[in-house]
């Protein structure tokens, strides 16, 4: 009997009555939220992406592939033209914030992060980097910004700290009119029976640390209950997990192997599993990838900062509705 079927047979983490994986039909799932075929590819993954040894740049490229964008706000006409400010929060090694800087060189670029891990090839004139905690608040005055730009994972701040500090100190430092983009993936993975395993024990010791693993499809929301907002926007993307996929599903794969391996000891003890059992685990749910319905969520949640004289009636919506 494989690990997997014996955590069924004695663990209550792991349920049949899935409501949203029960009868689902993986592929027309996945392809209906891949990268739409009338978008040309503009966006490759870089060559030897394998061999990169920082996390955040590997997930960049995985994002900006996937997405074919590295954001969705409709402000590149302004950025091109130039003038504009724009802050990435949670910057890490500075990839995004360098590569539009590059991009868009007469828009001046800012990142943030708590570690100072900007590398020292990302120089250029029109990006800066600060060591901040987005907790403690950022180090700007109030509407200073055209665009702000947010990637980070569900995990990393607590559902009260998204609702309390998160969101209004990203409208505080945006300017009236400017944008606030949040990307956000989604850890409620659809995967077969291991991965459910792991991702269902995954999201409950999330919760009791007051973390909601599920927090995206709930940012729009948050953006629109304060009343500083309008014309805010949600969409998503299916991040293809395992070898069935291309290049870039072996490579979510290992991100994904690598974070459970971050969380070995505690979720080992919450499913009541040696270090050797975890690992073979993790080799069962490495195996079940190789089928075609593996994924995770990729969400931008993108919104325009109201003016003092606009209505604070909110337009809410799927950016754009060919994607449907």
């Amino acid at each position: 009997m494989s690990l997997t079927k014996k955590i069924i047979q004695t663990s209550e983490v792991y349920k049949k009555n899935d409501d949203f994986l029960k009868n689902h039909e993986f592929s027309a799932y996945l392809n209906a939220r891949r990268i739409p075929n009338f978008i040309p590819i503009k966006y490759q993954l870089p060559k030897h992406l394998e061999t990169y040894n920082d996390s955040q740049e590997t997930i960049h490229y995985l994002m900006r592939y996937n997405w074919q964008a590295n954001f969705s706000s409709p402000i590149e006409e302004q950025l091109k033209i130039g003038g504009v400010k724009v802050l990435q929060v949670g910057c890490g090694t500075g990839t995004w914030a360098f590569e539009m800087a590059r991009e868009y060189p007469r828009s001046t670029f800012f990142g943030v992060d708590i570690s100072p891990t900007f590398p020292d090839r990302f120089q250029t004139k029109n990006c800066e980097f600060i060591q901040g905690n987005m907790l403690d608040g950022l180090p700007w005055q109030s509407n200073y910004f055209d665009f702000v730009f947010m990637r980070c994972n569900a995990t990393e701040f607590t559902q009260r700290e998204w609702e309390k500090k998160i969101i209004k100190e990203l409208i505080r430092v945006t300017k009236q009119g400017g944008w606030i983009e949040m990307e956000v993936s989604d850890i409620s993975h659809i995967h077969g029976a291991t991965g459910r395993i792991l991702s269902k024990a995954l999201l409950s010791l999330l919760k009791a640390r007051g973390i909601n693993g599920n927090i995206c499809p709930r940012l729009q929301s948050m953006l629109e209950s304060t009343n500083s907002m309008q014309h805010v926007y949600h969409d998503y993307r299916i991040i293809p997990v395992g070898n069935w996929a291309d290049e870039g599903g072996k490579l979510a794969l290992n991100e994904e192997l690598q974070g459970y391996r971050s969380v070995e000891k505690d979720l080992s003890l919450f499913l009541n599993l040696t270090n050797n059992e975890y690992n073979k685990l993790l080799q069962e749910f490495e195996q079940e990838t190789n089928e075609p319905n593996s994924c995770w969520k990729s969400y931008r949640v993108f919104g325009r900062k109201r003016r003092t004289h606009d209505s604070i009636t909110l337009t809410s919506t799927r950016f754009d509705d060919r994607f449907v």
